[in-house]
């Protein structure tokens, strides 16, 4: 082959192999949307609070989707229509809704009324097993049901410990 044919097929061979490292690129360095996070309140807050640490939900944990204790307390105060504003206000932005599945979360009605805005909203969904994150006496818990049930199929549920959540929640969030 002559010389320039080399340099040609080199060339060639170059920029297919930007074009693929930049299309590699492209599809695994995905942004996650905006997420909400959805979880039972009373009975999670600690282990949710160690996801919610972990500060890889977002570039911005303090926009992650989550509420602070003074806040919930304070429109829990004032009734069912307080907490439902202060959800729709938080799913506004939101493209993906993650539930934290604890024992109990499939019972807590403010998840349910999270889960259906949130497919009225046609947010993605994923939930996220959070019982064998360890609470401040270092046990874990009974994994609970997923809230899902009859409301939504074919959700993608992770658990937080096995699969690697601090890793691996960026690429769930941006799947769902």
């Amino acid at each position: 082959m002559p010389p320039s044919s080399k340099l040609s097929g080199l060339i060639t061979l170059a920029v297919g192999s930007l074009a693929l490292y930049g299309l590699h690129r492209h599809f695994k360095a995905k942004e996650p949307q905006r997420a909400f996070f959805s979880f039972h309140y009373s009975s999670d807050i600690w282990r949710t609070n160690i996801v919610r640490n972990s500060g890889v939900t977002c570039r911005d944990p303090a926009r992650a989707g989550f509420f602070d204790h003074s806040l919930w307390e304070s429109a829990k105060a004032r009734g069912d229509a307080e907490v439902r504003r202060l959800i729709d206000a938080a799913l506004e932005d939101s493209e993906v809704t993650v539930v934290l599945i604890g024992q109990k979360t499939y019972k807590s009605r403010w998840v349910r009324y999270e889960i259906e805005k949130s497919i009225e909203r046609n947010n993605g969904l994923l939930g996220v097993y959070i019982d064998n994150i360890r609470d401040a006496q270092g046990r874990t818990s009974r994994v609970g049901r997923s809230p899902f049930g009859d409301i939504a199929d074919d959700v993608p549920h992770f658990d937080w410990v096995e699969d690697d959540g601090f890793s691996n929640i960026r690429e769930w969030i941006a799947d769902a």
